[in-house]
């Protein structure tokens, strides 16, 4: 065996390794964490939809999900101990009693009872080494206080809630500004928006919020600065531990914040971000997105920062920088907010060039009345879209500062698109205080990418080291320098109108493999399934891919009976196999594949953010017959 091929073995010894040494693995073939044929716990009702799964490293896996009903359907936050086998248990319904602060009472059925959690509007998600959980949720008026004049008034609708200990708290509320009316001393200090000017309040909380550490969230907030009136927006965390030394909401980076790092060139070092992202958290350290102008950036990028009070941002990829295996002077031009951060790893979808291609998007036939009545008096003949035609999925290691490519779409690439589309928000007139959801966005037509990572720690000391030099700084802050260089990526992708889940796991060549796909009949999900039902629709969050485990919402349809399954399912990353010739990871072996070893005919050399060619099926150093048998003896469907 020469030293290449031996190298080649080591490293993907190496990064067989879960994300944590010493964790349980989770199945090695598909299985059901929750589907539309379980009962929702403490009701007669079933589940009827589920939106993306969060796992930790344990296989502790939370979503949230609803059912139907006669009345109102009921709807919440669950988690299932897929290591343990416990069933599925609920972390907070709606009906459940919010948190304190929450002084008012409401009148139902003749009797009354304090503010309850009405809807959950965002994915809950969770930390990746313990079993704290973070969600958002929208509520009736939980605060009763008096104005100066004497007057009442209600606040309170919105939070960041987290569960610890099995206890759930309010982390962050829209009572910033509530003060005595005889005094003027603020009642609720500790979530009063931090560098605003006076006493401000959150008017939202966007998207999703991240917990870390056991204790820390972080998320994003909206809130108008009360002496220009002028909107803004921010990433801020709070540390709920009672050993915590500051408790009160803490600042990352708000609209005030000068970019870091400009150019004379650029705004001349005054410009103030202008759009930040739903954070990302993992070992005490938050990910985000900032940039100038959301919806065509010219200034900022994806920042890292300690949660310590006065973080210092660094940044760690920027619009305008070079895309890993481009021609030199071909920088970024967009950036995904979709962060995954495991604490060193952090993966992102990005785009590049000012090449678009137009995409027609029809009205959902599904889903709310109100929205889909709104969706088609505002674009009765589908809406336009623009979308870059050079995309990409990238990781960025924090440690080393090198960012890699792991799948591409457009010219030269096997995907067509890393961006999926959903009509989304509230539909005109509806949504009020009753409803909670008063500062809820108009719906409009928006996109994501679905990407989560998950590094490969294998077994050393026990001794972390931040500067990986191989000496111990003594401090235990979850940065061990006996971490393996190797990560695991899925990442949701269309190839040839194909949706699927896809992985990557880092090495000398790094494969891309189709873990699901839309064109797979159910069983693969579901061996219990009828036969006629097929996968129709997979979606990934970016905490899905904790150790090694990797979890997914996937939906299937039977287009002869209309009979239909929902469901979360788990599965061991690393026993996804890599099925033997399909080359591009469309989860076949077929023409494309064959196409690709002919134009890759000859001698492989190494491709600056590839590695050498995925071609070399025998890594034997070049292309030819041998790979070509290769592809030809496992052709066919990969399952």
């Amino acid at each position: 065996m020469d030293l290449r091929t031996l190298a080649t073995h080591a490293l993907t010894a190496l990064c067989t390794y879960s994300c944590l040494a010493g964790t349980p693995l989770p199945p090695s073939t598909w299985t059901r964490v929750a589907d539309s044929t379980d009962g929702i716990p403490g009701t007669a009702s079933l589940f009827t939809s589920f939106n993306q799964p969060s796992v930790n490293i344990g296989g502790l896996v939370v979503f949230r999900a609803r059912g139907a009903g006669p009345q109102t359907p009921p709807r919440g936050v669950f988690v299932r101990d897929m290591q343990a086998g416990l069933p599925i248990s609920a972390v907070v319904v709606r009906g459940i009693t919010v948190p304190d602060p929450n002084n008012t009472t409401y009148s139902s059925g003749g009797s009354s009872a304090l503010s309850s959690f009405l809807e959950f509007p965002a994915i809950p998600r969770i930390d990746a080494r313990s079993d704290a959980l973070a969600t958002r949720g929208q509520s009736r008026p939980v605060w009763t206080f008096l104005l100066p004049d004497a007057t009442e008034s209600r606040l309170g609708t919105s939070g960041v809630y987290a569960r610890m200990n099995g206890t759930l708290s309010t982390g962050a509320s829209l009572l910033g500004a509530v003060t005595d009316a005889a005094t003027g001393v603020p009642q609720f200090p500790e979530f009063s928006v931090p560098g605003a000017a006076g006493l401000s309040r959150f008017d939202q909380f966007p998207g999703s919020p991240s917990i870390t550490n056991g204790t820390i969230i972080a998320y994003k907030g909206n809130y108008t600065d009360s002496a220009t009136g002028i909107s803004k927006t921010g990433v801020f965390f709070r540390d709920l531990s009672s050993s915590a030394i500051v408790q009160t909401t803490q600042l990352v980076a708000n609209s005030d914040m000068l970019i870091p790092g400009q150019s004379s060139e650029k705004g001349g070092g005054k410009v103030h971000f202008g759009s930040t992202a739903p954070p990302s958290a993992a070992d005490g350290r938050v990910v985000f997105l900032g940039v100038d102008n959301e919806e065509s950036p010219t200034l900022g990028g994806i920042y890292i920062a300690d949660l310590v009070p006065s973080p210092v941002l660094k940044q760690l990829v920027a619009i305008g920088g070079r895309v890993p295996g481009e021609p030199e002077g071909t920088g970024f031009t967009r950036l995904g907010e979709a962060l995954s951060f495991d604490g060193r790893w952090v993966a992102f979808w990005a785009g590049w060039g000012s090449e678009t291609r137009t995409l027609t998007l029809s009205c959902p036939e599904d889903g709310s009345a109100a929205i889909l009545e709104w969706c088609n008096e505002q674009y009765p003949d589908g809406f336009v879209a623009e979308v870059p035609v050079h995309q990409g999925i990238f990781v960025h290691d924090t440690r080393s500062g090198i960012t890699q490519r792991v799948a591409t779409a457009g010219n030269g690439g096997d995907f067509d698109d890393f961006l999926f589309w959903v009509f989304s928000g509230r539909a005109p007139g509806s949504g009020s205080s009753e409803e909670g959801d008063e500062s809820l966005e108009l719906a409009r037509w928006r996109n994501s990418s679905f990407v989560a990572v998950c590094g490969a720690e294998v077994v050393g000391d026990g001794k972390d080291d931040d500067k990986n030099d191989g000496k111990d700084d003594g401090k235990n802050d979850g940065r061990d320098d006996s971490s393996a260089d190797c990560f695991c990526v899925a990442f949701k992708g269309r190839m040839r109108g194909v949706d699927g889940i896809h992985v990557v796991r880092s090495g000398e060549s790094p494969r891309v493999i189709g873990a699901l796909t839309t064109r797979m009949p159910g069983v693969v999900l579901d061996p219990s399934v009828s036969p006629g039902l097929g996968v129709v629709a997979v979606g990934l969050e970016r905490e899905a891919l904790r150790g090694r485990w990797l979890t997914v919402a996937g939906s299937m349809l039977d287009p002869i009976t209309s009979e239909s399954r929902a469901g979360i399912y788990a599965i061991d990353v690393e026993a996804i196999p890599s099925c033997v010739g399909d080359i591009n990871g469309s989860a076949s072996v077929d023409a494309l594949d064959i196409a690709m070893v002919f134009n890759a005919w000859g001698i492989c050399g190494h491709d600056e953010g590839h590695g050498v060619c995925i071609e070399d099926l025998n890594q034997d150093g070049k292309v030819d017959g041998m790979d070509l048998s290769i592809v030809l003896s496992g052709w066919g469907d990969c399952w």
